[in-house]
């Protein structure tokens, strides 16, 4: 019996163990938490939120989490997905802001030190998505990188059914391979990526800088803002015109001028170094390159061309020469290699037999009659395209080499520099020099017409295509390199734009596509990443006919009044970023340079250069009306009123500053004057209206007392670093911040207007135009001509940059939104450009 009561005991416990366990163990299961991680390297004590991405594009927040802390990486970083809580069609952003990170070079190796992390990386991705990846998924650089490249799709433009697409393109520009061997490159690899495992799989231009963008992330800025698109740089001595890539894209082959032939080892982009150079007898302006890479062909202008074999890249030697009679600015060879077609300069075209490269022979030539400086041949040889200078575009039989023949013509309106064709060779890009780049339908070669067009920022001296012909890349004399979308040729359009800073002569790409060589001239050869030319382009734009100069904004921010040079005054709709509408125009005699509207939005005061001061009724936006104007003895730069409306100064350069009463906007009345030692190019008053603070080109920052406008008196003149154009005062009127042509920024203690002194300076290579400041303070944004720079300013003694906006125009002037979230860019022959100030936010 009494065995059997312990049977019955062990019985109960064994059955209770085994219903607890088994009930344990579902639970258990059912509720398993699934963790991502948070990996820069590993981040600890990082805050987490997660939002649902609405149908709309805003966000909902869900959760708020925190990493993980640990003894082992593998412990460190992990935060709670909440999968359970995710649906399979929703769009899902994870947010990982600042946390201390234990592999900040990650090896794979906890550090002694953790690094501060002071920056966010996020991800966004489809619920099903996030579930399929479960614990593998990471948050890392790769993934803000991606968030950076579609976040203006959400904000602007966000579709559900269309956005995996978009979220997977964008994955394709970041990652060149599968990491989740599925034998696709999608949202899944961005989930999966490892910076420690997987660092071999990013794209070339990001591979190279990837721990510049984990310091980027750490010190809080946005890698978006912050990475130049420079990967690398070759300075010469000389003169860089002609450039060819190896076909494994290791070795560039360029020609300098002064100095012949020149390879460079490129296989780091970010750090090219010469290999050898041969010197060439003349002017070495162009190259092309063998199909297996072995010999070069350089023309070499009076010296015709040289052929080298350079099989051996440290060792180049001559092979042999053909000195052509006319000067040799361009070289292509036939598809099979025996044929190489010289474009001669006035000798038009040279066609050179060079199967035995040792011995070049004369097959035929044809003198076009203008300066031919390019030639492309048809894929069977039968026809060349030859840009022909002042003479455009000129389109040769070559079916018998003994009687060329003209077969007809394009008389572009520029001078023709260049030609690209299409792969089926139904049309050709011409780079147009003034005339930009002309798109030319070659179907009837002896009526070829022209179908588009672009007139770029400059000079057009090249042009390449994309594999897939919607981008066209052109190289642009004195501004760089302009990216076109010509996908239609009845708009085309701008859709990135790089400054080079020097005459940029022949580009070519990368095989990929994310990189352009550039020959730039006296900088040398420049490498570009050219991956996505539109992560910079802005939530909205209006294209104006002539130079945007400056731009104001209406009380409730729906209108701008844009001085748009030679157009005179502009007044746009901005009410709807999709679709900013011009509702009237005035066209001044001058050239508008600044505007400046009146507290009640009725007048618009426009400084109109050589024509003096204008004031305009705008009340009826669609049909502005002339009140008044005022023709000074100088050239009206800029205007500013007076807090109550009545007076007007206007910065009047050699004339120096000029005070007008404009209470009766009938009769203008000059008020008083003060004639600056320099070139006032534009002023602003302190709140009280007693100081007027003058931006006056090399005499400085000229501090007025006008508290009689009569009898303007001078306090003091601080002697900028050069050339100052603009001037802007904190709100507590303690500091102004200059900005100095092709200096930069320099911030000056003004609270004591007669004892100014230097506060920093932030050097910048553009040239500054114009500043404005914050609503706080803490960020000053000035215009260089080539973008929008934002700088930290809120230690005044030590600026630092915390990234730009790159313009396609020209950067002239800028003004905020009265809450401080969006910068309205005059851009020159870009017009009006919208820039959201928060969208990385």
């Amino acid at each position: 019996m009494r065995i059997f009561k312990i049977s019955l005991v062990l019985l109960v416990i064994i059955f209770f163990i085994s219903c607890s366990g088994g009930s344990g163990s579902s639970t258990s299961k059912s509720n398993k938490s699934i963790y991502g991680t948070a990996q820069l390297g590993n981040l600890a004590n990082a805050n987490v939120t997660i939002y649902r991405i609405e149908d709309d594009g805003t966000f909902t927040l869900l959760f708020t989490e925190k990493t993980s802390d640990g003894t082992a990486l593998d412990e460190i970083g992990k935060f709670n997905l909440h999968v359970e809580s995710l649906n399979d069609s929703d769009y899902y952003l994870f947010k990982v802001v600042g946390g201390k990170d234990w592999d900040a070079n990650d090896d794979g190796l906890l550090d002694d030190n953790y690094t501060l992390n002071n920056g966010v990386i996020r991800l966004i991705a489809k619920g099903s998505d996030i579930k399929e990846s479960a614990d593998n998924l990471r948050v890392t650089y790769v993934s803000e990188i991606v968030y950076e490249k579609v976040i203006r799709e959400i904000k602007y433009n966000f579709d559900k059914n269309k956005f995996q697409t978009l979220l997977n393109i964008a994955v394709a520009k970041v990652l060149q391979s599968d990491i989740t061997d599925d034998g696709v490159l999608d949202c899944q690899d961005m989930l999966y990526y490892n910076p420690v495992l997987h660092r071999n799989k990013l794209m070339d231009n990001y591979m190279i800088r990837r721990d510049e963008i984990i310091n980027i992330i750490h010190q809080g800025k946005i890698p978006a803002l912050m990475l130049s698109p420079v990967l690398g740089i070759y300075s010469t001595n000389s003169y860089i015109r002609g450039i060819k890539i190896s076909s494994d894209e290791t070795k560039a082959y360029v020609t300098d001028r002064n100095y012949g032939l020149k390879i460079l080892d490129v296989s780091d982009p970010s750090d090219p170094k010469l290999l050898s150079s041969f010197s060439t007898p003349d002017s070495a302006l162009d190259i092309s390159l063998s199909s297996d890479g072995s010999k070069a062909y350089v023309v070499d202008e009076d010296n015709g061309l040289v052929i080298l074999d350079v099989s051996d890249p440290y060792n180049p030697t001559k092979l042999s020469s053909f000195n052509t009679t006319g000067q040799a600015q361009g070289i292509t060879l036939s598809s099979d290699g025996t044929k190489a077609y010289v474009a001669d300069g006035t000798n038009g075209l040279v066609i050179i037999d060079v199967s035995n490269p040792s011995d070049p022979n004369l097959l035929g030539s044809f003198d076009t009659g203008g300066d031919t400086r390019a030639a492309i041949p048809s894929s069977d040889g039968s026809k060349i395209y030859i840009a022909d200078g002042g003479n455009g575009l000129t389109i040769l039989d070559l079916s018998d080499l003994n009687h060329i023949t003209l077969l007809g013509r394009y008389n572009t309106v520029g001078y023709a520099n260049s030609v690209t064709l299409s792969d089926d060779g139904t049309k050709v890009y011409v780079a147009d020099g003034n005339g930009g780049l002309v798109i030319i339908d070659v179907r009837d070669h002896n009526n070829p017409k022209k179908i588009g067009s672009y007139n770029t920022e400059g000079y057009a001296r090249a042009v390449s295509l994309s594999r897939d012909e919607t981008k066209a890349y052109v190289s642009v004399g004195g501004v760089g390199l302009e990216i076109l979308d010509v996908n239609d040729l009845s708009n085309i359009k701008l859709i990135g734009s790089y400054y080079t800073s020097d005459t940029s002569y022949g580009l070519i790409l990368s095989h990929d596509e994310n990189k352009a060589f550039v020959a730039n001239g006296s900088r040398g050869m420049m490498i570009l990443d050219v991956s996505d030319p539109k992560n910079l382009v802005f939530p909205s734009s209006y294209d104006t006919d002539e130079y945007a100069e400056d731009v104001t904004l209406s009380n409730d921010g729906t209108i701008a009044y844009v001085a748009d040079g030679d157009d005179g005054l502009l007044i746009i709709d901005v009410s709807n970023f999709n679709n900013l509408v011009l509702l009237g125009s005035f066209d001044t005699t001058g050239y508008a340079q600044d505007v400046i509207l009146s507290k009640d939005g009725n007048k618009a005061y426009v400084a109109d250069g050589d024509n003096g001061l204008l004031i305009i009724d705008v009340s009826a936006h669609s049909a502005p009306t002339l009140l008044n104007s005022y023709v000074t003895a100088g050239y009206a730069y800029g205007i500013i009123l007076s807090n109550d409306g009545t007076k007007a100064y206007v910065a009047d350069g050699v004339n120096g500053l000029l005070i007008f009463d404009v209470e009766d906007s009938s009769n203008i009345t000059l008020l008083g004057s003060y004639d600056t030692a320099g070139n006032a190019y534009s002023v602003i008053l302190s709140s009280d209206g007693t100081r007027a603070y003058v931006a006056d080109g090399d005499g400085g920052l000229v501090i007025l007392d006008v508290s009689d406008p009569s009898r303007p008196n001078l306090l003091n003149i601080y002697d900028t670093i050069g050339s100052i154009r603009s001037v802007t005062l904190s709100n507590n009127e303690n500091k102004a911040y200059v900005s100095v042509k092709n200096h930069g920024v320099e911030i000056l203690n003004v609270s004591n207007p007669m004892d100014i002194t230097l506060l920093s300076t932030y050097s910048t290579e553009g040239y500054i135009h114009d500043l404005s400041l914050s609503i706080d303070d803490t960020i000053a944004y000035f215009v260089d001509g080539a973008s929008v720079v934002m700088l930290d300013v809120s230690d005044s003694s030590n600026p630092t940059l915390l990234g730009k906006y790159n313009t396609s125009g020209y950067s002239y002037s800028l003004i905020l939104s009265n809450d401080g979230t969006k910068a309205y860019v005059a851009d020159g022959a870009d017009g009006l450009v919208i820039i959201d100030l928060e969208l990385f936010k």
